[in-house]
């Protein structure tokens, strides 16, 4: 599950020539919502979000083999011991 998060980013943008002054787009919503419509988070976004008509590839059955052995969230590192030696690599790009 996420969380909501702010960070801070250092940007340095630097003109192409000394006479050109660079344009920072206007503010369009804020953290506190007072002036600007409020922040909203990724799950507000994405909430009662519907495709239509989704688009997937399916997973191969040999990978499929090792992944119906691992609960939600988990990955490689809970298979049980004797596939873990089996290269990480293979296991994540070769399997299809």
């Amino acid at each position: 599950m996420g969380f909501p998060k702010i960070e801070s980013v250092l940007c340095l943008l630097v003109p192409e020539r000394d006479s050109e002054s660079i344009a920072f787009p206007l503010a369009t919503h804020s953290q506190g919502g007072r002036d600007l419509p409020k922040w909203r988070t990724l799950r507000d976004a994405l909430t009662n979000l519907v495709e239509q008509n989704p688009e997937f590839t399916p997973y191969s059955e040999k990978r499929l083999k090792y992944l119906r052995l691992l609960k939600s969230g988990q990955n490689w590192i809970y298979l049980p011991e004797n596939l873990k030696n089996i290269n990480k690599l293979a296991m994540l790009y070769l399997l299809d």
